[in-house]
């Protein structure tokens, strides 16, 4: 399934009705960061999610949490703080 950036790989095994899901988002647009967490709604899953749009902060939540999904836009991070 593809939507707009977001590309989603459909899997025979079956998920749970609703899985908890951490996750992490380096993306540097905050309505992307939104339409990413709205297809794992859509997929089932109930994302906790923080976005960051920096290599510090991404480093930073990652020392701060362990994260079940890191999901990252590093080709579109710009800037001297940027993701790559």
């Amino acid at each position: 399934m593809q939507l707009g950036k977001v590309r989603m790989i459909e899997s025979s095994i079956q998920q749970p009705d609703s899985q908890q899901l951490k996750v992490l988002i380096v993306e540097d647009s905050a309505d992307d960061a939104e339409l990413i967490a709205f297809e794992l709604r859509q997929h089932g899953y109930q994302p906790t999610y923080e976005r960051v749009a920096t290599a510090a902060d991404m480093l930073a939540a990652l020392a701060r949490q362990i994260w079940e999904v890191v999901n990252s836009d590093d080709y579109n991070c710009s800037g001297k703080n940027s993701c790559h």
